[in-house]
C-alpha cells in the first residue's frame, strides 16, 4: 500500500514552508516535556569561569584534579571553565564533572580545545629599552636591554609601552648620567 501524502502546497504568503505537514501534531499529554525549573537564560542556570594559565603549565596539567584544588570552593558540578594560557597558544572549554568543596577536589572533562598561533609580541627596541607582549596577565612590558630587567608591566597597548620608554625610562636614564 502506498504511503499517503500528508503535505500540500502552502498558500502564497502564508508563511508555511513548502513540504510542511497539513496539520500540526496533536498535543500528547503523556509525552515528556521540559520542566520550567530546568530552563532559563545562561546567567540563571549556569556558572562559567575564565582561567588564564601561566605559559609554563602544560595543557595536560589543566586536566588534573589537583590543579584546581585552590579554587575548588568556587566550583559547582556542571560549571564550565574557559581556559587559555598567557601567550594565547590554546583556548579550551572544560566542564566540572565532580566536586567536593570540603576536600578541595574538582574533576574536569575537556569539551573542546583549539590550538592557536599565539599573541603577536611586536617587540621594538628603543635606546636601551625594548617592549614586548607577555600575555593576558602581564600584558605589554618594558625591558631594560643591559640586564633584561622588567622595568614596567601591565601596560595595555604597545603604544603605552613605547610612551613609557619615551616619557619615563629615557628621562630617568638621562638624569642618572648627569
Amino acid at each position: 500500500m502506498a504511503k499517503e501524502n500528508t503535505t500540500t502546497a502552502p498558500a502564497k504568503g502564508s508563511g508555511i514552508p513548502a513540504g510542511a505537514p497539513e496539520r500540526m501534531p496533536r498535543f500528547m499529554p503523556n509525552a515528556p516535556a521540559m520542566p520550567v525549573a530546568r530552563f532559563g537564560t545562561g546567567g540563571e542556570v549556569r556558572i562559567a569561569f575564565v582561567a588564564t594559565a601561566p605559559d609554563e603549565v602544560a595543557f595536560e596539567t589543566l586536566l588534573e584534579s589537583s590543579y584546581w584544588r585552590h579554587v575548588a570552593r568556587n566550583m559547582h558540578i556542571g560549571a564550565t571553565i574557559e581556559v587559555r594560557n598567557d601567550a594565547l597558544t590554546f583556548w579550551a572549554l572544560l566542564i566540572v564533572t565532580a566536586h567536593s568543596a570540603q576536600a578541595d577536589y574538582v574533576e574536569v572533562a575537556l569539551l573542546f580545545k583549539k590550538d592557536l598561533t599565539g599573541a603577536v609580541s611586536g617587540a621594538r627596541i628603543s635606546e636601551g629599552y625594548r617592549y614586548e607582549y607577555r600575555g593576558i596577565t602581564d600584558k605589554w612590558i618594558v625591558i631594560r636591554d643591559v640586564d633584561g630587567h622588567v622595568m614596567r608591566r601591565g601596560l595595555d597597548t604597545a603604544n603605552a609601552a613605547y610612551a613609557c620608554i619615551q616619557t619615563e625610562m629615557l628621562p630617568m636614564r638621562a638624569m642618572a648620567t648627569v
